[in-house]
């Protein structure tokens, strides 16, 4: 969930201004220090000797850079016989063990708790620990975090072992989580489930449990408690939650926020039945307040994302979809992140389409297509979706890569009507357990009737890169037709690709539309079998890939950019200039919006052309003095400014 902004997490302002993903990531991301010796295996289940059933946290903590100290008592059932328990326990102060309520021998190590005991296979045993946890010193960390009235725990991908003992692999879930909290007394809980309990254990204290009885893997437990203000509703058999930190930024969240429900039943059309009973939202200054994260059932929302013009909806989207998505199905292990985070932001990515239609969507890709070369171009080396570098778990191409080979598959093999089945039957298939990509296939392939299509996952998922093109188009009048010659460049993408191509023609317009299936060669030459004097590729293709131009003169096809400038002057009264430029023939809107996120004006709406413009605009004498927000929107990219109206 993600620059502080661009590099070090293309998380956040990303939802429309830059790429976003939700977790610190992109090229210089590194979560190395969180996995080391056994348990950074992936192979998680070969060393797997009981499960987990169920999780009894009682903690405490206080308002401040205090250790968070705690009980933590695991239910499991043995798989064979064993002489010790194991379990993650990494920078954890451990006071006493109990094994069926009798204190137990054990050593702690590094990340290793090893408790002392024999049990044979299939023996139910219960693990109680005591211990302390002490908060992370940086943002960037898993485990647990302290803030400024707020404190939260962050745990993915292998950071629950830094707040609570447990087996941290996400093929090992839970079947019940209960979490109590003992803290301020002004102080509100958010965690996995629904509020069960409140009651004042001390003067100046209140203690608030949460039950959850859906299965759950151990990095998406979690809670926050802080001096938040909270809105409680129910609606269609969900319970909603927005809690706001500070409590200041109640109005805005609940703007922000206020769509959640519709997305909800939008998502439930195309991924079946929202899977549990409850979805919450809570601010803290995770990742710095520019980050989020998918915990299940109450999503962790940085509370710089709150703006009170939904300038960040789409990381709302994201996390909601993360779910079914993450949460619901997860990764039997973190080489299938890609299930994760694709599925999330593809999510994204269909909640513009239902608010912009087929524009939206396109738009949204096009933006995630000059993400995924930006990375090629500029972060090498090229890794794949499936299985990439531990550092690169969060990488660009994990997010809106992933999101292009779904977009792909439902564009180029499926089909809508395919693509949603296969999504739903997904969910029904493995809802409440863990997920793998051999799975996913497969299930697609039970979908299709035609040809195989392994070759299709090869290329984009376990291949590397994207088809990097040079297209030459050469109407032909003479022969009554248009040449296409595709060229691959292979000092750039070691494979060759089979894909779709649109190329765009006509005579005034670019009216009409051609797509070749492009063969995996080094180059692919075909004819278009009528002639028009006007012909390129189509500005928006179902096929992710990089264009290079075909000669040195050539100029290459700019992306589309949209940069606002400073308006001035600023104060202002009541004339103020807002210069801007774009890159291509674009949509531009400018808004302005009072403090309260009330829409004031709207001041230009109109497509112009590419180049630098300006829009002098005069305040009229009902507009009242004060400060505003001007909003610019053109194409994928939204820009803010504050504004100054003095009288």
């Amino acid at each position: 969930m993600k620059s502080l902004l661009v590099i070090l997490f293309p998380l956040a302002l990303a939802a429309q201004v830059v790429p976003h993903t939700d977790k610190p990531c992109g090229p210089l991301c590194s979560r190395g220090n969180a996995v080391h010796g056994q348990f950074a295996s992936l192979d998680a289940e070969s060393l797997h000797s009981y499960d987990q059933l169920e999780l009894w946290l009682s903690l405490s903590i206080q308002n401040g850079d205090l250790p968070l100290t705690g009980v933590a008592t695991i239910e499991l059932v043995t798989r064979e016989n064993m002489s010790a328990i194991l379990f993650n326990a990494e920078q954890l102060a451990i006071t006493q063990v109990l094994v069926n309520d009798i204190g137990t021998p054990y050593v702690h190590g590094d990340d290793t708790l090893r408790v002392t005991y024999n049990a044979v296979a299939q023996e139910t045993l219960t693990v109680t620990v005591h211990y302390s946890a002490l908060p992370q010193d940086s943002w960037f960390e898993t485990g647990f975090q302290t803030g400024w009235e707020q404190v939260y725990t962050f745990s993915e991908p292998f950071g629950a072992r830094r707040w609570y003992p447990c087996w941290d692999q996400p093929s090992d879930k839970f079947a019940h989580v209960n979490i109590a909290v003992e803290m301020p007394e002004n102080w509100t809980l958010a965690a996995n489930g629904r509020l069960v309990n409140t009651v004042t254990p001390a003067p100046g204290r209140v203690r608030h449990s949460y039950e959850h009885t859906e299965p759950i893997s151990t990095y998406l437990v979690h809670f926050a408690a802080g001096n938040f203000s909270n809105e409680v509703f129910d609606q269609d058999g969900v319970q909603y939650r927005y809690f706001a930190w500070p409590r200041s930024d109640s109005a805005q969240a609940a703007y922000d926020w206020e769509r959640t429900p519709e997305m909800v039943d939008y998502f439930s059309t195309l991924f079946g039945d929202y899977p549990f009973d409850a979805y919450g939202m809570v601010m803290t200054d995770i990742f710095g307040g520019w980050g989020a994260m998918e915990h299940q059932t109450f999503t962790t929302y940085g509370f710089n994302l709150v703006d009170s013009l939904r300038t960040f909806e789409g990381i709302v989207a994201h996390e909601l979809a993360h779910q079914w998505f993450g949460d619901h199905l997860s990764p039997v292990d973190f080489r299938n992140m890609w299930l994760n985070e694709s599925f999330a932001t593809y999510g994204d990515a269909l909640w513009s389409e239902h608010l912009g239609g087929a524009a939206g969507l396109e738009a949204y890709m096009a933006q995630a297509a000059l993400n995924c070369i930006s990375e090629e171009v500029n972060y090498p080396p090229s890794y794949p979706i499936y299985d990439p570098p531990i550092e690169r778990i969060f990488g660009t191409n994990v997010y809106y890569k992933g999101a292009w080979v779904l977009h792909m598959l439902r564009k180029q093999i499926l089909g809508d009507s395919l693509f949603f089945a296969v999504l739903q039957d997904w969910v029904d298939t493995y809802g409440g357990g863990n997920v793998s990509t051999d799975e996913f296939i497969e299930l697609a392939h039970e979908h299709w009737n035609g040809d195989d299509f392994h070759w299709f996952f090869d290329q984009w998922l376990y291949g590397l890169g994207m088809p990097t093109l040079t297209v030459d188009i050469s109407p032909r009048q003479d022969l009554n037709r248009i040449d296409v010659h595709v060229m691959h460049d292979e000092s750039q993408t070691p494979t060759n690709f089979e894909f779709p191509l649109i190329i765009e023609y006509g005579v005034n317009s670019y009216s009409e539309r051609d797509t070749t299936w492009i063969f995996p060669t080094p180059e692919h030459s075909y004819s278009i079998p009528e002639y028009a004097p006007l012909a390129r590729l189509a500005d928006h293709q179902i096929t992710l890939f990089r264009e290079i131009p075909s000669s040195a003169g050539d100029p290459p096809q700019l992306p589309h950019k949209f940069t606002l400038n400073p308006a001035y002057p600023n104060p202002f009264n009541p004339s103020v200039t807002i210069p801007f430029a774009v890159t291509r023939p674009a949509m531009v809107r400018l808004e302005l919006f009072d403090v309260t996120g009330r829409r004031a004006a709207t001041i230009f709406e109109q497509r112009i052309e590419a180049g630098d413009h300006s829009i002098a605009y005069n305040a009229p004498p009902t507009l009242a003095a004060g400060i505003y927000l001007l909003r610019a929107t053109s194409g994928p990219t939204t820009q803010t400014q504050k504004l100054l109206l003095l009288k």
